[in-house]
């Protein structure tokens, strides 16, 4: 078993989940489980910046932290890179913080 920590913006701060999961497939199961949605929301991982798509992706074996972010924004902004990079800046000093 590993530590998860999930950062969403679904979610009012973080959430820790423990599991054995090895692929996506199996997360977004245990997820759903603990009343976890990742309908609409891109995963990506944060230390290596790995975003999971594919179900049969396989999840490091140690602790780690799992960005949740919508997949589309409804903003219409042309500066939609820059908001993003900005928001994953702000999360990962949050995670650091902790």
């Amino acid at each position: 078993m590993r530590k998860i920590t999930i950062v969403s913006t679904k979610i009012d701060g973080k959430t820790e989940l423990q599991s054995s999961a090895s692929t996506w497939d199996d997360l977004k199961t245990e997820f759903t489980s603990a009343g976890i949605s990742t309908d609409g929301m891109k995963a990506m991982e944060k230390d290596t910046k790995v975003t999971y798509d594919n179900g049969k992706a396989v999840l490091p074996t140690g602790d780690f932290v799992l960005f949740l972010t919508p997949s589309k924004v409804k903003s219409g902004s042309d500066r939609i890179e820059e908001h993003y990079n900005t928001l994953m800046a702000k999360l990962d000093a949050i995670i650091d913080a902790l």
